[in-house]
């Protein structure tokens, strides 16, 4: 309770401060052509990190394995809002930001995917150093290839539930939306916190005052990533592969033309809004 409760204080307090800043350059075009700011992941983040800290108190370890992801997503969405125009290249999706790094051209895109990975990768390295994960964990030598194959889905989840936060936020309040609807049930303890802190600020995004930007969306998925990490090594590998598939399938289909064509998604989509 606690956590969640200082995720919605972190979140309301980054609101109130945003409010009060000239933050011009952080306004960008949406789907309708409205202007929209992107401080709607300053206060995610803020929330999710003022719960994060509560939550130190019991869980300290597991809790700093949480900063360490969702602080570098954070980083990593910040560099592809705001940096872009700095790289010598430019893609979209996988596909257009590996290509152009086969040709020697550096995109933000392909920035975000490396140190998102980072992250990810020593988030979950120090899950299984300290016995955090979900894993059973047997001794010998079995132990040791249960903890790598364990820590690599564990990365593998982080990362690419960062990047299915940020292929979702399309759509004013869609990405906090989706969170709540599965923080709640799936994610633990974080899952929950991380809904809760959605949800504070999911009344500006819904009225497309703000949006979450990449700096928002990777956080919301990385912390939700980590909270399927605390899941048995099975149901993490269909955890996995479902992340996998959308992500997979974002790189051919367009989920808002998909939802859009889907009346209970369309429903769902349009609530609130």
């Amino acid at each position: 309770m606690i956590p969640a409760l200082a995720g919605v204080l972190g979140s309301r307090i980054a609101r109130a401060v945003c409010d009060r800043r000239d933050l011009t350059s952080w306004k960008r075009k949406s789907y309708s052509g409205k202007q929209v700011c992107l401080s709607g992941g300053l206060d995610l983040l803020a929330g999710v990190t003022a719960a994060n800290c509560a939550g130190s108190f019991a869980q300290p370890r597991y809790r700093a394995a949480c900063l360490l992801a969702t602080g570098s997503a954070g980083l990593a969405g910040y560099i592809d809002d705001h940096c872009e125009d700095r790289f010598p290249a430019h893609g979209k999706g996988f596909r257009g930001h590996l290509g152009a790094l086969r040709r020697g051209q550096l995109s933000s895109g392909a920035a975000k995917i490396a140190i998102i990975g980072t992250g990810a990768m020593m988030s979950a390295a120090w899950l299984e150093v300290c016995g955090l994960s979900g894993s059973n964990r047997p001794n010998g030598a079995r132990d040791l290839r249960v903890r790598f194959a364990s820590g690599l889905v564990n990365t593998a989840i982080i990362a690419l539930s960062a990047n299915t936060f940020n292929l979702l936020d399309l759509r004013p309040g869609r990405a906090r939306k989706v969170a709540i609807l599965l923080g709640v049930p799936t994610g633990g303890q974080v899952g929950r916190d991380t809904a809760v802190a959605a949800a504070a600020g999911i009344g500006e995004d819904l009225l497309g005052r703000t949006m979450l930007g990449d700096l928002g969306a990777n956080v919301l998925g990385a912390q939700l990533g980590m909270g399927w990490t605390r899941s048995s090594l099975p149901v993490r590998c269909v955890t996995l592969a479902v992340l996998l598939g959308v992500n997979v399938a974002a790189e051919r289909v367009s989920f808002s033309q998909l939802i859009e064509s889907t009346p209970v998604l369309r429903e769902f989509d349009m609530l609130g809004r």
